[in-house]
């Protein structure tokens, strides 16, 4: 063996290392790390995907708000519709209302007929059913202001005829 072979391998190369790092005034060898480089094409292919997941994402709302659009309009269609039958409904309902069609209903289903005559029908005063004495209405020597109900519907009957139903007068 030569003597450079011995030398070589009895040197310490990694104590030299550190030798030389500790030594004042000179720095420590850096070590880069090496950065693995993404090949280009997963790069254009991953911007590839992101702008049709955006695509896909943009279409899906304009689907989404046509969709509404139309139900929309066919609420609004179904509502004119109601609107209309609510107000043929509302002018049924006046119609079947009226005096008119009351009256014929009356004449039609009830049997309702006017009447050709007035009956009349007079009783004889009891003194068991009446307060007081037995004396009615019609007596005259009461007090006028207690009968000034009767005066005023006679008065008004007389001035007024509504057409209402009297029962009589009850007299001794």
């Amino acid at each position: 063996m030569s003597t450079a072979e011995k030398l070589h391998q009895q040197f310490d190369y990694a104590e030299a290392r550190t030798a030389a790092a500790d030594a004042p005034g000179r720095s420590r060898p850096r070590c880069r790390k090496r950065r693995k480089r993404v090949p280009e094409s997963l790069v254009v292919c991953l911007f590839a995907g992101i702008v049709v997941g955006i695509a896909l994402l943009y279409l899906g709302q304009q689907l989404y708000i046509m969709q509404l659009d139309v139900n929309i309009s066919r609420m609004e269609s179904a509502y004119a519709n109601v609107r209309s039958e609510n107000q043929q409904l509302a002018l049924s309902l006046k119609r079947a209302q009226s005096l008119a069609a009351v009256e014929e209903a009356a004449r039609g289903r009830l049997g309702m007929v006017e009447p050709t005559q007035a009956n009349f029908l007079v009783l004889a005063p009891d003194d068991s059913t009446m307060p007081g004495s037995g004396r009615w209405m019609a007596d005259g020597d009461g007090d006028p202001q207690q009968f000034v109900f009767r005066a005023m519907s006679d008065w008004l009957g007389g001035w007024l005829p509504i057409g209402g139903v009297e029962a009589g007068r009850i007299e001794d």
